[in-house]
């Protein structure tokens, strides 16, 4: 959904699924991520925050959640590492009615009927085990672990303890050449490398 190089903020897609904690509750505020394709090829994360995820929670726990086509409003894009990274804003609003004209259209592009219902994954319900561990340990288990029969979901709270002065400032670099990214109007973007990020 580009416009003169820029992404618009009203996007239209299907919901493969749903997935964040308390999926039920509508009273909460915390964030729910969906998986959303735009097109036929293209998959986003849109990530529901504060108000927006309250209001979604609200729409998928009270109504038909076979209409998986939708219209989210007033989104914010981001590119990250390559990804289109979608951000609700306190303006984000949701339509699911299939007569809406983007829903139609995006309906009978996609060939196939639209009428299953699209799972939701309560991370709340999925947590086996709580406990803490270090980010040597992490970093330990995936080093050693299967990436092709064994997956894992970690929860990780981190506290600021100290801001080392003496090594300057911090910047975002290439990953190809390690040198400073410059700005460009919707990227970063290494001059040297010439590649977006």
């Amino acid at each position: 959904m580009k416009f003169n190089g820029f992404l618009k903020s009203d996007v239209v897609g299907q919901i493969p699924f749903v997935q964040g904690s308390d999926l039920k509750d509508a009273q909460v505020m915390t964030r729910v991520e969906v998986r959303f394709v735009i097109e036929p090829t293209v998959v986003v994360y849109l990530s529901l925050w504060d108000e927006a995820a309250s209001m979604f929670r609200g729409l998928i726990s009270s109504g038909d959640r076979t209409q998986s086509v939708m219209v989210v409003t007033t989104v914010n894009p981001k590119i990250f590492g390559g990804n289109l990274l979608l951000n609700s804003t306190p303006a984000t609003k949701f339509y699911f009615d299939a007569n809406f004209p983007a829903i139609a259209e995006f309906t009978a592009s996609l060939g196939d009927p639209v009428g299953e219902a699209f799972p939701c994954i309560d991370t709340k319900e999925g947590i086996r085990k709580k406990e803490h561990v270090s980010i040597g340990d992490l970093n330990k288990f995936f080093t050693n672990s299967d990436e092709q029969t064994h997956e894992a979901k970690f929860i990780c709270e981190a506290w600021v303890v100290e801001v080392l002065q003496q090594k300057g400032w911090s910047f975002v670099l290439c990953t190809g050449c390690s040198r400073k990214l410059d700005k460009s109007c919707t990227s970063l973007c290494c001059n040297r490398c010439v590649k977006d990020k």
